[in-house]
């Protein structure tokens, strides 16, 4: 047999054990954890926790397999590859590394350890070793639309096993940030420093519900407008993809909504076109959504409203007083007008007849409360204005295919 064959599975077995016990340093494991881990497997990390950095690098893996069309042998030849040309860096530059891949998420994206036995410059490695990957990804993506920018994030000097640990939760926050950063392919852990523009859920929800009352008027530019604003401003400058994935369920939710009350087509199309996961940069994101708006609303057969006519006014009352008890004949006396002509106005004007747009609103606000509180469900219809229970469970289930009950259980 040959040497080498005999050789290279005890080196694949080395290799496996440190990107083991590097993901469990990473995620928990106290410092003597580590050592017995180090102990059992016969190993030992090349890392020294006083006085190391971290480079965070790599793009998420849907972008690998989905936008590069790259293999797993692909990917594994990356990571050779890269390994490769940090052993040459590290005899050059004088420090030692130990990398691994982060699976934990699906992710493959790749963490380097850098433990130089002397200054070094961990910016202009970070930059190298960027785009020593973006240069392998050009093989796939030449012809295949717009370059995809590799993420690099590096770290401050680290001193100590707990500083490591903090330092890895930090760069990973600063990875999703990238989302947010177009312009940084690289950057460091001072960028976490950075005065951010702070964003509440108050002001976020008050410009979805102007965005979503300007869609309702089939009002194309107002739209395009407050969308730039809500992403491009907003969560732009917040940098919070937390919040950001927080809009999208509520966005998703004011957009069902405005299918259902339109006639319109497409829920399996607004949620891919709201999906985070299928984005690199927000940029892609508002340019999803944006095309989204325009082909909801060019769908839409019925007139633009004015934001002050009179079904606009009814809409906004029932919004209000939906859980007293309204119908045709109390909206027209509030609004001085012949019960007949607004229901004849509003049927024509909004596409949907003024009773079942009572129903549509009453339902809407029980599906919030029934996920977000834990309040019986005779509240819960008594609070929509839907005050007999059986009743309320007859037509709840009649406008979503499921019981309240069924419909709790099925967003917890």
């Amino acid at each position: 047999m040959n040497p080498t064959e005999t050789h290279q599975p005890e080196k694949n077995r080395e290799r496996n054990c440190i990107f083991y016990a590097m993901n469990e340093s990473l995620f928990g494991q106290s410092y003597s954890q580590l050592q017995n881990m180090e102990l059992e497997m016969e190993i030992k990390l090349n890392i020294d926790f006083s006085h190391c950095y971290l480079i965070l690098t790599g793009l998420p893996r849907r972008f690998y397999m989905e936008r590069l069309g790259m293999r797993r042998s692909d990917l594994i030849e990356q990571v050779d590859q890269l390994q490769a040309e940090v052993a040459r860096l590290a005899d050059s530059l004088g420090f030692s590394s130990e990398m691994t891949v982060l699976n934990y998420d699906y992710s493959k994206r790749i963490l380097l350890v850098v433990s130089p036995r002397g200054e070094v410059d961990i910016q202009s490695l970070a930059e190298h070793l960027g785009a020593f990957l973006e240069t392998y990804y050009i093989r796939f993506g030449v012809h295949k639309g717009p370059p995809i920018g590799n993420i690099t994030v590096f770290s401050h000097r680290i001193d100590s096993y707990e500083a490591y640990q903090r330092a890895f939760a930090q760069t990973q926050a600063l990875y999703e940030r990238a989302f947010f950063l177009r312009e940084y392919k690289v950057f460091g852990a001072q960028q976490a420093q950075r005065d951010l523009v702070p964003t509440s859920m108050v002001e976020v929800e008050r410009e979805l519900a102007e965005l979503s009352d300007r869609m309702f008027l089939r009002d194309v530019q107002g739209s395009e407008a407050l969308l730039r604003t809500l992403l491009l401003e907003q969560l732009k400058h917040a940098q919070d993809k937390r919040l950001c994935a927080e809009v999208m369920v509520l966005l998703k939710k004011r957009m069902d909504d405005l299918c259902l009350i339109l006639g319109l087509s497409g829920t399996l199309e607004i949620a891919e076109a709201l999906d985070l996961d299928r984005f690199l940069f927000i940029e892609e994101l508002y340019a999803s959504v944006h095309i989204l708006i325009l082909r909801l609303l060019s769908e839409c057969k019925l007139p633009p409203l004015h934001p002050d006519g009179l079904s606009i006014r009814t809409a906004r009352f029932i919004r209000k007083q939906y859980y007293n008890p309204i119908d045709l004949t109390t909206i027209a006396g509030h609004l001085h007008v012949n019960p007949s002509y607004l229901s004849h106005l509003f049927k024509r004007e909004m596409g949907i007849g003024l009773t079942q747009y009572i129903t549509r609103i009453r339902i809407e606000q029980a599906q919030h409360l029934l996920k977000e509180t834990d309040w019986k469900i005779a509240r819960i219809a008594q609070h929509v204005g839907l005050n007999d229970p059986r009743y309320f469970n007859a037509v709840f289930k009649r406008h979503t295919g499921i019981t309240p009950t069924e419909y709790r259980e099925n967003e917890r």
